[in-house]
């Protein structure tokens, strides 16, 4: 179930502006685009339900907008997730996600703290 908006209305088929624009402007890249989202479906061991549960995560995580994200959990539902499934996988999301960013966040901050000492420049801490 796609939103209308996301619809090709010739054939029913998903369709955002962004592949719009992606078809006009490099054409033979975005054949090999579709060719290579194709052959991305065909797995064995994953089913289609977790397959859209990990597709809401990762637009969970990358803070992708409605209604892309919305597509992945209409698909979610009809591949049998439950409500609770959902929640689950954003609240996983989240847990993971927030780890992302202390872990990158704060590793780039004491890395340009250290720069900054060795350079002798100001690094203030707490006021108080």
């Amino acid at each position: 179930m796609f939103p209308a908006e996301l619809t090709d209305p010739q054939t029913g088929k998903y369709k955002a502006p962004w592949m719009e624009n992606f078809q006009e402007y490099e054409p033979e890249f975005f054949a090999k685009f579709q060719e290579f989202q194709e052959a991305a479906k065909d797995h064995k061991e994953i089913d289609r339900k977790t397959e859209e549960l990990i597709a809401v995560a990762i637009h969970a995580t990358t803070r992708w907008p409605s209604p892309y994200i919305n597509v992945h959990i209409h698909q979610a539902f009809d591949a049998g997730a439950t409500i609770q499934e959902v929640f689950e996988t954003i609240k996983i999301a989240a847990r993971v996600g927030a780890s992302t960013v202390y872990n990158h966040g704060l590793t780039a901050v004491g890395n340009t703290i250290r720069e900054r000492q060795k350079a002798e420049a100001p690094t203030p801490r707490r006021r108080s």
